[in-house]
């Protein structure tokens, strides 16, 4: 008995190997971190593939598909968009073009018999848009993340060779249109003075004959910088959310870290004020810096009291909107300090400004231009 079904086995694994084996069914599951394509067959199975960053074709012997599985299959993902199946002789041809040169993973599980193709989405490819100067290279950077795509354009620098610098926009001529307006109606000159200005990178890099240029930090529909900015060493705005920054030492070496910034003025009789932010609007109750980045006046309202200081003397004290001049800074005070002001500060007196920068983990000696992040 033992002898007759071992030889009733030998029979039907002959007759199974003769036999094209059907390709049933294509199936796709699409994850978080991978895509998934599962092929079942209606029994075992061999296959071959032919891989390369750009296409996987597999050959599948003696293999036949099931009538209701179209030659051209989409799956519209980013990573894998379609696959073409055909026969070829006894075997099915499956091809499978690859967008991104991603990592991938084919094998194969039985009880049911299926091949399975994982794709990851963790991928990143970096294609070079050529040299613009010597020491810049423009990049053309793709990065799968499990969250989603990223596509960015890259300036790789070598510092020894180009200049790195901050760069804001500036207030831009009046169109003839414009300046039509003003001259026959000059009311509509009686707007608020803008401080800061937006304007296309392109013409930010024509202003300031650079090579190349890239969006920098947040700001305002007004134009201010929405985070802490310093160029050529003068702090023209405070951190704002804890921002990280970039920046740039005197050595010319970069640096990526978060940065706290310690504000403060000293009158003469030696009483200190903390400084709140630096050119930013003044709330109910702040102590904010102004300096000629922030422009030609501090275009306060009158609940305040301010210190107008020229080559670190005190030149006037006013209740609001004070000119700020060219070598100095307008402290404005709005809040409790107010009450003192009169009794410390005196026109002539000598004022003390202290700005430390202060980077949580990296150690510049001096730090020269700065910009932050998001």
């Amino acid at each position: 008995m033992r002898k007759t079904i071992l030889f009733s086995l030998v029979i039907l694994l002959s007759i199974s190997s003769a036999d094209a084996v059907l390709l049933s069914r294509v199936r796709f599951g699409s994850y978080p971190d991978k895509i998934r394509a599962v092929f079942d067959f209606d029994g075992a199975f061999a296959y071959e593939a032919d891989e390369s960053k750009e296409k996987i074709v597999l050959h599948l012997k003696k293999t036949e598909a099931s009538p209701d599985i179209q030659s051209y299959v989409e799956l519209n993902d980013l990573i894998v968009r379609y696959m073409e199946i055909e026969k070829n002789g006894d075997d099915l041809k499956i091809s499978i073009p690859l967008t991104e040169p991603i990592k991938y993973n084919i094998f194969y599980l039985n009880d049911p018999p299926r091949l399975v193709l994982d794709f990851d989405r963790d991928f990143i490819n970096i294609v070079s848009g050529g040299s613009i100067t010597d020491g810049v290279e423009f990049l053309k950077v793709k990065k799968g993340l499990i969250a989603g795509r990223i596509n960015a354009n890259v300036l790789k620098i070598d510092l020894a060779k180009a200049e790195v610098r901050p760069a804001l926009a500036k207030k831009q001529k009046p169109s003839i249109i414009e300046s039509f307006v003003n001259l026959i109606a000059p009311w509509t000159q009686d707007k608020p003075t803008k401080h800061f200005f937006l304007d296309k990178v392109s013409n930010i890099m024509t202003d300031n004959d650079a090579l190349a240029g890239v969006n920098g930090t947040y700001f305002a529909s007004t134009g201010s910088p929405l985070g802490v900015l310093m160029i050529d060493q003068e702090l023209v705005s405070s951190p704002i959310y804890d921002r990280t920054a970039f920046f740039l030492d005197e050595k010319n070496r970069p640096y990526i870290d978060n940065v706290f910034v310690a504000c403060q003025f000293t009158a003469q009789n030696g009483t200190r004020y903390k400084i709140n932010s630096i050119n930013q609007g003044r709330g109910e109750n702040d102590v904010i810096m102004y300096t000629p980045a922030w422009g030609e006046s501090t275009q306060t309202n009158q609940q305040g009291v301010e210190i107008v200081v020229s080559r670190a003397v005190v030149t006037g004290i006013n209740v609001a909107n004070s000119k700020i001049p060219e070598d100095g800074y307008v402290l404005s005070l709005c809040g409790p300090g107010v009450e003192t002001i009169a009794d410390n500060v005196k026109i002539g007196d000598k004022i003390n400004i202290g700005i430390k920068l202060v980077p949580y983990t990296a150690a510049p000696e001096k730090i020269i231009h700065l910009i932050s992040g998001g």
